[in-house]
């Protein structure tokens, strides 16, 4: 977060890295006197994996299985209870890393096959790939279907179990060799050597999403680097390596054709038919993200209109969504958020925009747009693109528009791997559509077009644009919603505005409950159905398969879960400052890990007597962050101070207490274990919003302090 505000602020974070707390320092406890070189080879090599193949999992799984594309931290949560229960068994004899390359593949082939299987039904009968979702009147997924209640439970949870068990499995030998490595140095050491690899791991997914490299390179870079430990076995190696070699080359035949952007998996199919005359003609491109229909670029020009209207009658059809803002204001500057491929930028061209300003947060699509839209409006002199998300856009602006465009936004896909955030809920919010209202003129009109899958979700936008407007928006046309009217205009065109009743009490979308497709404030049954259900497998795997899992430190299970809370906070509360772009998640994870360095760094220098101090100083940061919103702030030193002093303080206290463990393989496993529970406790935030995380995370850090006293049998003393 330093990184971030150092674009905003003074120079306040250049003089922090130069002066005493300069980097190198970090680098000097990676520096080995006593230890070989080769262990710190290897500790950096295995962290780096293991966080490189966490990333690779949690994207790689949303974008082939469409259920963990709004359930993604559950591939989170799986990849931590298998680190964290390999931790505890590193001092067994078996070795469970030799076959980690061979079960790494066979679980990626069998999604393969899953994700090959649903394809081929897909073809056939679309109504046979559905999302199988039991909870749509809870929360709507697009394009989930309800299918007969016994079809739904098997395949639904049966999939998610199937899923989160491989997925544990396959990090268990990740997390064994990894406490293998680290109780071979000093806890802080060990800490450090950790924390460093794992920044390198997430810096090398960034390059591979900003190089927009398909998943055969993830894969082909992530499986050859596992193969370093094997070298000592010939037959292990031959048998992994000839395995590896067969799954990737099987993987590059399989995938077909595909762009991959640092968000989606994009597929781009041509429009086209035949006329009567035999000749073909082709309307535009059909973009499909994460094997979902996204988007279409069309030529909806007046003379292809006109003279091939019985050729694509239903994309024609979509012609008047995207002219009927135009039929009562004739705006000179617009600016259309949500831009994808050019469709609206178009209809503003069209009608005779002067300037257009279009915000679309996928490059890919943009670049996409430009070369195969075709009404070719990323050509034209009069549009200006900017890549970037549409609050970060909002906030970062001082220009005034005659008309604002909500494009179609929905993201189908999730902003951080640590959250249960979607991508654009922070778009279709009240403070968001606040700030759109300040870049309007004084008759500027807002237009949001928005395909309403359910009454309750347009509901939800009539009030919250009502409350910002003052003014009942008019709905036309069944999703496009119209607001800032003059009372002049707003009288003629209501007549032929559809009637939308707000008898219904619907809670509105806000910063801190930014979930437009969820019903209610409320867990949805599903989501709690399947978080017992996985706690208990995982329960009872751990019990029954691995006795030594379940020592657990509580000290460190409980810092495991209120840490977890905290980054999570701090993902939202960045994401509202600098925008949802994948460059800001990477960018506030290297954050996190490197306020963890500097905690190292801190501790290695500092001789910490009294632990509490900085307990209080936690706690201190974590209620001002609680009282006081990010939006109140300005994107510079003070908003990063308060989102990283928290980080800092947490780091300091788990560093000091790990300087003083004897099991550094048991404090890690708890850990890991504990960011498990602050996993599933992040769904609170669906009912209190994100605040209350602050707060779940402060009672967190008061009972990691309790069982530190009892541990240490100074309960009296408190």
């Amino acid at each position: 977060m330093c990184f971030l505000s150092s674009a905003h602020g003074p120079n306040w974070g250049y003089n922090f890295m130069k002066g005493k707390w300069s980097f190198v320092r970090i680098i000097d406890l990676l520096q080995v006197y006593e230890e070989p070189n080769k262990s710190i080879f290897n500790l950096l090599l295995i962290s780096f994996l293991s966080l490189f193949f966490e990333n690779l999992a949690i994207r790689w799984l949303s974008t082939e299985l469409r259920l963990f594309a709004y359930f993604k931290n559950l591939v989170l949560i799986a990849c931590f209870i298998g680190l964290g229960i390999g931790f505890a068994l590193s001092k067994r004899k078996f070795n469970l890393y030799h076959v980690f390359p061979l079960m790494f593949c066979l679980f990626s082939g069998i999604v393969l096959f899953g994700t090959g299987v649903s394809k081929a039904l897909l073809a056939t009968d679309e109504s046979k790939l559905p999302l199988i979702y039991p909870g749509v009147e809870e929360e709507f997924i697009w394009h989930a279907y309800s299918r007969p209640l016994i079809f739904s439970i098997l395949f639904f949870y049966g999939a998610i179990v199937f899923v989160f068990c491989f997925n544990i499995m396959v990090f268990l030998p990740l997390g064994q060799a990894m406490g293998r490595m680290m109780s071979e140095f000093t806890p802080i050491r060990a800490y450090t050597l950790n924390i460093f690899g794992s920044l390198l791991g997430v810096w090398a997914f960034a390059l591979v999403s900003f190089l927009y490299l398909p998943p055969i390179y993830w894969f082909a870079l992530g499986l050859a680097l596992s193969l370093w430990f094997l070298r000592r076995r010939a037959h292990v190696l031959l048998i992994n390596a000839l395995v590896c070699g067969a799954f990737l080359l099987l993987f590059h035949v399989g995938q077909g054709e595909a762009f991959w952007s640092p968000y989606y998996r994009i597929d781009i199919m041509p429009i086209e038919n035949v006329s009567h005359s035999g000749e073909k003609v082709q309307i535009g491109y059909r973009l499909d993200v994460n094997y979902d229909f996204h988007q279409y670029a069309l030529n909806l020009s007046p003379d292809f209109t006109n003279k091939y209207h019985d050729l694509f009658p239903m994309a024609i059809a979509s012609e008047r969504f995207y002219n009927l803002p135009y039929s009562f204001a004739q705006p000179k500057e617009v600016l259309v958020v949500g831009a994808g491929m050019g469709n609206d930028v178009a209809a503003a061209l069209r009608h005779g925009a002067e300037k257009v300003d279009a915000v679309e947060i996928d490059p890919l699509i943009v670049a996409l747009g430009k070369r195969l839209h075709p009404e070719k409006p990323y050509q034209s002199s009069k549009v200006n693109i900017i890549v970037d998300d549409a609050r970060s856009f909002f906030k970062g602006s001082d220009k005034h528009y005659d008309m604002i465009v909500f494009g179609f936004l929905d993201s189908h896909t999730l902003f951080s791997s640590m959250s249960s955030l979607r991508l654009d809920n922070f778009v279709y919010t009240v403070e968001s559509f606040q700030e759109a209202k300040k870049h309007l003129k004084d008759d500027g009109v807002l237009c949001l077009t928005f395909a309403v899958p359910k009454k309750w979700i347009g509901l939800r936008l009539f009030k919250m644009l009502e409350a910002v407007f003052g003014q009942k928006p008019l709905v036309l046309g069944g999703q496009t919603f119209i607001a800032g009217l003059s009372d002049k205009s707003y009288e003629e065109l209501q007549a032929g505005a559809d009637a939308l009743t707000a008898d219904e009490d619907i809670p509105l979308a806000v910063d801190d409950w930014p979930y437009l497709y969820m019903k209610e404030r409320k867990i949805p049954s599903v989501y709690w159905q399947v978080l017992l259900l996985l706690a208990a497998i995982s329960l009872v795997a751990i019990l029954w398969v691995f006795p030594e899992a379940t020592r657990i430190d509580w000290h460190f299970f409980f810092l495991g879960a209120a840490f977890l809370l905290i980054e999570i906070k701090g993902i939202t509360d960045v994401a509202l400052l600098f925008g949802s772009t994948w460059i800001v998640n990477s960018i506030v994870i290297s954050s996190v890990l490197i306020m963890i360095l500097l905690a190292n760094l801190y501790i290695s220098k500092v001789n910490i007597s009294d632990i509490k101090i900085y307990y209080i100083l936690l706690m201190a940061s974590l209620l001002l962050s609680y009282l006081v919103p990010p939006g109140s702030l300005l994107k510079g030193v003070i908003s990063s101070l308060l989102l990283s002093a928290p980080l800092f303080f947490a780091g300091i206290i788990f560093a000091a207490s790990l300087k003083k463990t004897r099991e550094i393989e048991i404090a890690f496993g708890s850990n890991l274990l504990g960011a498990v529970i602050g996993g599933l406790l992040e769904y609170a935030s669906l009912v209190y919003g994100f605040r209350s995380l602050i707060l779940v995370a402060m009672l967190l850090y008061a009972l990691s302090l309790l069982a530190l006293f009892i541990k240490r049998g100074h309960l009296a003393a408190m």
